[in-house]
């Protein structure tokens, strides 16, 4: 994804986002999903066994590829904590975040998935946000998804899913974002940041 040449600022095009799109490959005849496809977006850390065992995320990555309907939501369910991810989104989309999975980059995410548990999402490196670095407006791009594919589409227009995103935004109004909750928190850090010099 980084352009060829020996300079010491060379220019790159994010090709392929993480997505929960299936990339398959034919071995003995037979149609499987293509580990290299995956490997780049779907980092193993932490694993037990090995490294090279994705069994987990082409699970997922068969979920998402189900059609929408009840089917798609019932295989989503099974394997996600789709109200967590929903929640998730609603955070960083509130911020004006644009460079996170479930948004238009698809990337700094850490998924996790429990031994006994369904997928969780971790956000990290929340840096544009609140105006800076081109961050969204608020209010500006409540559905974008662009970066996932259209299996990340699908799930922010499936009304069950949807649901749960917008319960995540009436939380977050009638609670975080009150001023009686926000601006004490806001106020503090500036404060901190002034005393320090």
């Amino acid at each position: 994804e980084v352009d060829d040449g020996s300079s010491r600022s060379l220019g790159f095009a994010n090709q392929r986002w993480c997505t929960l799109t299936k990339f398959t490959t034919v071995s003995n005849g037979a149609t499987i999903h293509k580990l290299a496809a995956y490997r780049h977006n779907y980092l193993s850390r932490a694993v037990k066994g090995s490294a090279n065992d994705y069994r987990d995320v082409f699970d997922l990555v068969d979920a998402a590829n189900t059609p929408q309907g009840p089917g798609f939501v019932a295989n989503m369910e099974a394997l996600v904590d789709m109200e967590q991810w929903m929640r998730t989104f609603a955070v960083h989309h509130t911020a004006g975040d644009w460079d996170h999975f479930g948004s238009q980059n698809s990337q700094n995410m850490y998924g996790y998935k429990p031994t006994e548990g369904r997928w969780q999402l971790m956000i990290w490196d929340m840096n544009i946000v609140l105006g800076n670095s081109g961050s969204w407006a608020a209010g500006q791009n409540l559905f974008v998804s662009s970066g996932g594919g259209p299996n990340m589409d699908k799930i922010y227009a499936n009304p069950v899913f949807r649901r749960m995103y917008l319960r995540a935004w009436k939380e977050l109004c009638n609670g975080a974002f009150l001023p009686a909750n926000l601006d004490p928190l806001v106020d503090g850090k500036f404060n901190a940041y002034a005393a320090s010099g």
